[in-house]
């Protein structure tokens, strides 16, 4: 009797750790990387749409990877802090190699990137730097690997402030 109840209890645990797996997996409004406020992209015009309501706080690299877990960590921080302000994304190489390289570079320059969009003009993104000056070059502004929070808001704290002034032109 205590032989069938056990397998019982292994059957049971089976199920029920099958079903959470898969409720995270079909869940649409969970990224990539597992976190429930990040939004995960596949595509640039996704970008697009995020920054027409503001600015974008972006990261790529490969979501098997603990840096890229860490940093989706600080991500999410970030993305309920700045809800309804800012946009928080992430595009992961593994499932949109082609889109994640053009903030990685070539294969292998760079596992983690980050970088906060401000916005587009004459077609190209205009991104925003630590320090608060805008430009159209990605290489100086963005972030390789892990960045600690303070500096991500630092930089999306100037893109807000310098959206906000732009609305109220």
């Amino acid at each position: 009797m205590r032989g069938n109840a056990a397998i019982l209890l292994l059957i049971l645990f089976f199920l029920l750790a099958c079903g959470c797996v898969e409720e995270k997996e079909n869940n649409p409004n969970s990224s990539g990387c597992g976190f429930e406020r990040i939004v995960q992209i596949t595509e640039p015009g996704q970008i697009k749409e995020a920054i027409q309501r503001g600015p974008a706080l972006l990261m790529a690299g490969s979501s098997k990877d603990q840096e890229y877990m860490a940093q989706a960590a600080v991500f999410e921080e970030l993305s309920e802090e700045y809800e309804g302000v800012a946009t928080v994304l992430c595009v992961d190489s593994d499932q949109a190699p082609d889109l994640a390289k053009r903030f990685l570079g070539r294969k292998d320059e760079k596992k983690l990137a980050s970088c906060v969009i401000l916005n587009i003009e004459s077609g190209m993104y205009l991104y925003m730097q630590e320090d608060g000056n805008v430009t159209p070059e990605y290489p100086s502004a963005s972030f390789s690997g892990f960045t600690e929070k303070e500096v991500l808001e630092r930089t999306l704290d100037h893109a807000v402030r310098l959206r906000e002034e732009d609305s109220q032109k």
